[in-house]
């Protein structure tokens, strides 16, 4: 008798409101897998991840929000032997498609579903075949549109019930495709898998992180190394680019070495065992709060006027008085500041975006000093030499990783992101080896880090940051192997 998921455990949300915390999964790509004993190998693969030409009818609750992806994999299958072989072929999968899920870990989850699923059929994913685990058919959604064709025709597909796995995310309703494929000797085959999902969402409505996944290790199964593999993932338009705007703060994180090209992701493989699966992530902070704006006589008092302290103790007061603690960039917290003075001065500021930053609550005309209003001049040329600086050096496309980056966690697995590409690489790894120094509030001798990490709006000399990395002499190390 198949049993209830403790309520305690789940946390349903209908709809994204407020600033409610939710959390969207969908199908992650994967890699075939050979779930029987074969003589066969996989010698290319190739996968695009690419926004859907039909996106899902308007009743789907994500459809307006979480753009709509199609996958299409494509994998050379060879026999390696001199006879024929009959092989069962499975693509594993986490078939939830689009619900809203409990805040904790995925291990927690993995080992109550396990106990309370414990009279179920549910082999290991690499063992399942046609007659293995239980029918999962009914947990696999329609608009999931997942098809097989081998050679041109397309073949029956069954889907099995499968163990629970946190390494290879099948995590909820984890499910394997299985089908039977035939081999003549030293026969090539080509496999085409394609099914529809979108991106996993985790945040609130005032930030959040869209993932998309590939995993790689689940194609671990067939013989020998895979001899090529290319992954590539088209960014939707509807996503936002890396951007340190009045209205958003963006940056793209993700794993294994690509190369990113506009909004085209490709990673490219030859010849290995795959040990590690893939992930981009947008991460996305809006600036606009829900809850709590100070006014400009706020604001203005609020700040330290003494120089070398005014935007960063603008940038405090107005983190502090958030409701969830973002820390906006320096030219957003210096633009607040000019406006706020016009404002005092009874003037009309006529910028809808930062309107929205400042309350009218409190907002008196009065005195707001022509001393205090030099002293923004000064610190807008500051502000502006060192834009020219960072951006004649090649560093400007970093600052909205570093700047929004500033709310997680660097771990040394962040080291090798630009491997795919050299210039860039070599200008992530000079900040990043500054980065826990930055973090400590030093004085940074390299007039162009200086600029960088000033103009994060974190970083203040004499103090100490959030999330201080301990990766100095990781970065150092990895650039001496590196031959940097």
């Amino acid at each position: 008798m198949r049993k209830l998921l403790l309520p305690l455990l789940l946390m349903t949300v209908a709809a994204l409101m407020g600033d409610s915390m939710v959390i969207f999964e969908f199908p992650d790509g994967r890699s075939v897998a050979m779930t029987s004993s074969g003589d066969v190998a996989m010698a290319a693969e190739s996968v695009s991840v690419f926004p859907s030409p039909d996106p899902p009818a308007e009743e789907h609750h994500y459809s307006h929000w979480l753009p709509p992806m199609r996958v299409r994999c494509v994998f050379t299958l060879v026999n390696l032997s001199n006879e024929s072989q009959e092989i069962t072929v499975g693509f594993p999968l986490d078939a939830k498609y689009g619900d809203a899920y409990s805040v904790f870990p995925d291990s927690m989850l993995v080992a109550r579903y396990d106990s309370i699923r414990a009279d179920e059929e549910r082999p290991l994913w690499f063992k399942a075949g046609p007659g293995a685990g239980e029918d999962a058919s009914p947990n696999i959604p329609e608009e999931m549109d997942f098809t097989t064709v081998v050679d041109g025709d397309t073949v029956e597909v069954l889907y099995r019930t499968c163990g629970y796995s946190v390494y290879e995310q099948l995590v909820h309703r984890p499910v394997v495709a299985v089908w039977r494929m035939h081999f003549q000797p030293r026969d090539t085959v080509t496999l085409v898998n394609t099914y529809n999902t979108s991106w996993d969402y985790y945040g609130t409505s005032a930030s959040g992180r869209y993932t998309i996944r590939y995993i790689l290790t689940t194609g671990a199964t067939w013989e020998g190394p895979i001899g090529d593999a290319v992954v590539s993932l088209e960014v939707p338009e509807s996503l936002p680019e890396p951007q340190l705007s009045d209205s958003l703060m963006v940056c793209w994180e993700w794993t294994g070495r690509p190369v990113v090209q506009g909004r085209r992701i490709t990673w490219h493989y030859t010849g290995f065992e795959p040990e590690e699966n893939l992930a981009f992530t947008i991460s996305r902070i809006k600036t606009d709060p829900i809850f709590s704006r100070p006014s400009p006589e706020q604001l203005v008092n609020a700040t330290d006027w003494e120089p070398g302290r005014i935007l960063s103790s603008a940038g405090i007061f107005i983190m502090e008085d958030l409701v969830w603690g973002q820390r906006y960039h320096s030219e957003l917290v210096l633009k607040l500041l000019e406006n706020s003075l016009d404002i005092l001065q009874g003037e009309q500021i006529g910028h809808p975006d930062l309107e929205q930053l400042l309350s009218s609550t409190g907002a008196e005309t009065g005195d707001s000093s022509e001393e205090r209003a030099e002293m923004l001049r000064e610190v807008r040329l500051q502000l502006e030499r060192d834009v020219q600086l960072i951006s004649r050096e090649g560093y400007a496309d970093l600052l909205p990783l570093f700047t929004v980056k500033d709310f997680f966690v660097w771990r040394e697995t962040d080291l090798d992101r630009y491997a795919a590409m050299p210039e860039m690489e070599e200008r992530y790894l000079d900040i990043l080896q500054q980065l826990e120094s930055a973090k400590l509030g030093l004085t940074l001798q390299d007039s162009v880090m200086a600029a960088f990490f000033r103009l994060t709006g974190w970083y203040v000399p004499g103090e100490e940051a959030q999330c201080i990395p301990e990766i100095g002499n990781a970065v150092q190390e990895y650039r001496d192997l590196q031959g940097y």
